[in-house]
């Protein structure tokens, strides 16, 4: 047996056990970081929006139903959810250590397909989101203006349309947030006004919904009408509204004596921000302020680097009224800790 080969022999062993152990401890002090086992485990988010309710509506019409089908998929370790009476709600799982990131996201995704029929309207056309990305926040970006010549609203936009897109394409970004408020058109009802002309909110969203739509519109000359046709002609419809005069034309219903009422007659409406629940300041001045996410797996220093490349690039010189500051907690610390690491390594060698 070969354990009472080393039982008879115990200095054998010994000296076995000890050159084991100090080639263990030089190969730590060589192997690189990015070989190290991986610690975290891996989160799926799951992303609703349900405008208009609070906290409590959504927690008990939104997330009771999705927790009750993602509640013990494969390879779960717990869930946590968290909904604002902005109209938003997160539910955050955590799967086992080595779980696989994109497997796990296939399966939280078939489990919330399931819960959809079971979501309001409002919600399901927003749409539900599954992705998979970091609690731990990676980088941190404020876009502000120094002389105040542009709105938080207007920098948020501009960071939607410009960074965001942008952001999220660099391998080893699990997510990115705006965490502020972007242009959309207020349609604010006079409950008195709709009284007096007995008009309900269902009629005015009911015409919001069918008046701002853009429907194809076919084409004339196609090959089925005849055949000595020589030209085909797309036709194009009118687009979706887009100022306030066309949103106040929009006719919400015909009264008995044949007059039309007009959301103009019963609403006040202007270009205004798409939730009032939240705004961001840099230096108290507004900023457009945006949180980036670690993928799982992903490297923070590589990532890290990459986003900093992409920012240099932006040719911000052209863009006199702006400027870009960012903080990195998570890229700062890292090199710091590799550095301690590999010194407190040659201090006890």
């Amino acid at each position: 047996m070969l354990s009472k080969f080393f039982i008879y022999r115990p200095k054998f062993a010994f000296v076995i056990s000890i050159v084991l152990a100090l080639i263990g401890a030089v190969a730590i002090k060589m192997m690189p970081v990015s070989d190290y086992p991986d610690i975290t485990p891996p989160v799926i988010n799951v992303v609703a929006v349900y405008p208009g309710a609070s906290a409590e509506t959504i927690e008990s019409v939104v997330g009771a139903a999705i927790e009750a089908e993602v509640n013990g998929v494969d390879d779960m370790l717990y869930m946590d959810s968290r909904a604002a009476n902005d109209g938003s709600y997160r539910l955050q799982v955590t799967f086992n250590i080595g779980t696989d990131p994109d497997m796990a996201q296939v399966n939280v995704q078939n489990r919330v397909s399931a819960a959809l029929p079971l979501l309001p309207a409002v919600v399901n056309s927003m749409g539900v989101q599954v992705f998979k990305a970091s609690s731990d926040t990676l980088m941190a970006l404020a876009v502000h203006s120094p002389n105040d010549t542009y709105s938080e609203t207007h920098l948020n936009t501009w960071v939607e349309i410009n960074l965001q897109d942008r952001l999220a394409r660099i391998p080893g970004v699990g997510d990115t947030n705006v965490l502020g408020t972007s242009y959309a058109m207020r349609i604010w009802l006079d409950v008195d006004k709709m009284k007096a002309l007995n008009v309900t909110t269902s009629e005015v969203r009911q015409a919001l919904i069918d008046q701002n739509a853009q429907s194809p519109a076919g084409q004339l000359g196609a090959t089925v009408v005849s055949d000595d046709v020589s030209f085909q002609i797309p036709l194009l419809g009118e687009e979706r509204l887009t100022d306030v005069d066309e949103f106040a034309s929009i006719m919400v219903k015909t009264d008995a004596d044949g007059s039309n009422i007009y959301v103009s007659d019963i609403a006040d409406i202007e270009m205004g921000n798409d939730r009032y629940e939240s705004y961001a300041r840099l230096n108290g001045k507004p900023a457009s302020l945006m949180t980036i996410s670690l993928a799982p797996g992903a490297n923070a220093l590589q990532t890290g680097a990459a986003i900093k490349e992409m920012l240099a690039e932006t040719p911000w010189h052209m863009i006199w009224t702006m400027r870009i500051r960012s903080t990195s907690p998570t890229s700062s610390k890292i090199p710091l800790a590799i550095s301690q690491r590999r010194f407190w390594s040659r201090q006890y060698w």
